[in-house]
């Protein structure tokens, strides 16, 4: 058989996918290099020189692919994430906790495809082990120690997405919110409010998430520890 008819002839044993020699670790190689406002399955298919049949084998459609892009920036940062030996609990939550934020923001406009489910967890599975792990040995039972965990996430991901939300120069637009919402009225009417939007807080820096993290510890604490 000559080398073209070898190539004419379909390998039955191998899916589309496989017989293009792709995978969803290319493909989101491929991807990375569009913005995610505008990608298209098409093009991540002419990207790669495939048709559009061969990619769907292996991701199912565009909002599945933004997920694989999210979470793939996400698990470059937080790979990186060591939770020390040594420490008390707090201080094994303060490094979970500005780790996970920093990969979330990582992620940049591809955060409201990053999703908390199994992928996302199983990144995090070594880190999240080492502070559990701190928390029981602190006095905290199972599940207090995983509620707490999950609540420490959860403020995580909502100042990340925050922080994604706003240019690095734009003023906090909370208090530009609030500035409108004032526009017209009396300042004797919300005299405490009128004097917070006069001010310059900022609550979208690592002050606040400090903040956020310090208020956690705390009430963690005497919830669960101090009785």
């Amino acid at each position: 058989m000559t080398a073209s008819a070898a190539k004419a002839v379909p390998a039955s044993r191998r899916t589309r996918g496989e017989r293009a020699g792709i995978d969803r670790a290319r493909i989101v190689e491929a991807a990375r290099g569009f913005d995610p406002d505008t990608l298209t399955m098409k093009a991540v298919a002419d990207e790669l020189g495939v048709d559009r049949k061969t990619l769907n084998h292996h991701v199912s459609d565009r909002d599945t692919l933004l997920g694989l892009m999210a979470l793939d920036a996400f698990s470059d940062t937080f790979s990186a994430v060591q939770v020390a030996a040594q420490g008390t609990w707090q201080d094994a939550c303060r490094t979970f906790a500005r780790g996970f934020t920093d990969s979330v923001i990582s992620t940049g406009v591809l955060v409201e495809h990053l999703r908390v489910e199994e992928s996302l967890a199983t990144v995090a599975l070594e880190a999240t082990e080492a502070v559990i792990e701190k928390m029981i040995e602190a006095g905290f039972d199972d599940e207090s120690a995983v509620r707490c965990l999950a609540l420490l996430t959860n403020i995580c991901m909502a100042f990340a997405r925050d922080i994604v939300s706003i240019s690095p120069n734009q003023e906090s637009s909370r208090l530009q919110l609030l500035r409108r919402a004032l526009e017209g009225r009396s300042r004797a009417d919300f005299v405490n409010l009128s004097r917070i939007a006069d001010s310059r807080v900022n609550t979208y820096t690592e002050r606040q998430l400090d903040l956020s993290i310090d208020v956690f510890l705390n009430g963690a604490g005497v919830t669960f520890l101090d009785r």
